[in-house]
């Protein structure tokens, strides 16, 4: 059994479990799976409605253009040439890149990583950080589990997208409605 247990903070907590190749999210009240093997299915269903490939979106009202430029224009050169520090202190290492200041942090506990970070992180003019922290990982048998039936799993999820889109581009529609206020129905359109 491979497992990966990660706790996110960006504004929120995201916990992250990855167990034989099934990711379970927790964001909130929010509990969402995905099995690896399924993710050609769900990339199909979202593509009905939002084509995705071809030239990447127009990122310039999200991230700086430098952010954009080094990802659209990468080589080595210009990436070492916009590092500004890096430290390694302990466990730690710190690697500063760009005007910006962007700060990248990797943690380490022994042969393994603890946790990894992003600092100001410059997102439609604000600074964003980004931390995980890695509470375990490993190939051992059995160390990690979930309750399988409180996650709703991505690939039923993404079967709604296609017949949500055609609704919302609907030029009519023809509805029967049951309003029950506690147990009195108040309106019912009856079947032709």
């Amino acid at each position: 059994m491979t497992h990966l247990c990660l706790q996110m903070y960006w504004g929120t907590q995201i916990d992250l479990k990855f167990i034989n190749q099934v990711a379970y999210v927790d964001v909130g009240n929010l509990k969402l799976k995905l099995h690896t093997t399924d993710i050609n299915e769900i990339m199909s269903e979202i593509q009905q409605i939002a084509p995705i490939g071809g030239d990447l979106p127009d990122l310039s009202e999200l991230f700086p253009q430098e952010y954009i430029d080094l990802i659209t224009n990468f080589n080595v050169a210009d990436m070492l040439q916009s590092i500004q520090s890096l430290q390694v202190a302990h466990n730690k290492l710190t690697l500063v890149v760009g005007s910006g200041g962007l700060r990248l942090e990797a943690v380490r506990r022994g042969d393994e990583l603890a946790a990894f970070g992003l600092y100001d992180l410059s997102m439609q003019n604000n600074k964003v950080n980004l931390y995980v922290k890695i509470n375990s990982s490993g190939t051992q048998q059995g160390t990690l589990s979930v309750d399988e039936a409180a996650y709703t799993d991505l690939a039923d999820l993404a079967k709604f997208a296609l017949p949500i889109k055609n609704t919302m581009n609907s030029t009519s529609f023809v509805f029967d409605v049951d309003l029950n206020m506690q147990g009195q129905t108040f309106w019912h359109k009856m079947p032709d």
